[in-house]
């Protein structure tokens, strides 16, 4: 897919919406395809907490502090890399172990996937 360079669609993807009482989330992430310079920012709440990470083969966990309530989780494919799509591979879990999602996702530059944790007392 990647060789081919075929136009990926910008497309937003919603996760859905996860209970934890959890004080952090984990997101574990790298690079399924050619290492070819996958670049990702993940926001949390709206505010950027990873600037411009570049994916690897090698799997990187981010922690992020979960605030009580809703707290609004998104990565952002920000570079394709030289080959097109953006091919990321995400697993997000809790600190208790519960992993939400664990998928391999294909995102054309800009395109986002997002999920709403909902930390309870």
């Amino acid at each position: 897919l990647e060789r081919n360079n075929l136009k990926i669609p910008m497309i937003d993807r919603d996760l859905g919406a996860f209970r934890t009482k959890s004080d952090n989330i984990n997101i574990l992430s790298s690079d399924f395809g050619s290492i070819d310079g996958d670049v990702v920012s993940i926001y949390h709440n709206g505010k950027l907490i990873v600037n411009k990470y570049t994916l690897k083969r090698a799997a990187k966990i981010f922690n992020i502090p979960l605030k009580d309530g809703f707290n609004k989780i998104e990565i952002v494919a920000t570079d394709e890399g030289r080959l097109r799509p953006n091919t990321g591979n995400f697993k997000i879990f809790d600190d208790l172990e519960q992993t939400f999602i664990s998928d391999f996702w294909y995102l054309a530059k800009g395109a986002k996937v997002y999920a709403l944790i909902i930390k309870e007392k």
